[in-house]
């Protein structure tokens, strides 16, 4: 027990303590798209003011499910494995795999604007009690769609502050 530096207990708890919070960081975000996904796809055509909104919902819900949870699996598969197997995958599989994440994170990047494009300008003008007047978006689909959107781009804030205070340690 001597033989060991003073702050490793330290380091094991702050790694779980990470990896845990990252695992359940991951769900939420899953369980957040999921939800777009399936409130998109039952309020579509509910929405005269900008019929968008609930493709925006049902295209962005589906991406980040399927990328998000692509992380997930992957995140619990680098905590299953040694370090030193994740080391020995080939540099082409990883260069690959860094490839497909940049470029679906561009996509969802772009989809975001796309959809704030829609969503932002007519928060002051959207109602939701008259279905009849061509300013009426069901209040569940447009108030879900500006949080939803809110949310993003603080995840993507996060994701790519992360991202980039990461290439510089390298």
């Amino acid at each position: 027990m001597d033989d060991y530096p003073k702050h490793w207990m330290g380091k094991i708890r702050k790694d779980c303590c990470l990896r845990y919070s990252s695992l359940i960081f991951l769900i939420i975000i899953n369980i957040l798209s999921i939800t777009a996904l399936i409130i998109g796809f039952l309020f579509r055509g509910q929405c005269s003011i900008e019929q968008n909104i609930s493709i925006y919902l049902v295209v962005a819900g589906f991406i980040f499910t399927i990328y998000y949870t692509f992380l997930l699996v992957l995140m619990l598969m680098m905590m299953l494995t040694d370090k030193e197997d994740v080391d020995s995958l080939p540099k082409r599989k990883r260069c690959a795999l860094a490839i497909s994440i940049s470029i679906i994170c561009l996509f969802m990047t772009a989809w975001l604007i796309v959809g704030c494009i829609w969503i932002f300008p007519i928060k002051l003008t959207v109602q939701s009690i008259d279905s009849s007047f061509s300013t009426y978006c069901q209040s569940t689909l447009y108030d879900y769609a500006f949080f939803y959107c809110c949310f993003l781009i603080i995840i993507c804030f996060i994701h790519y502050l992360y991202f980039f205070c990461m290439m510089r340690r390298m």
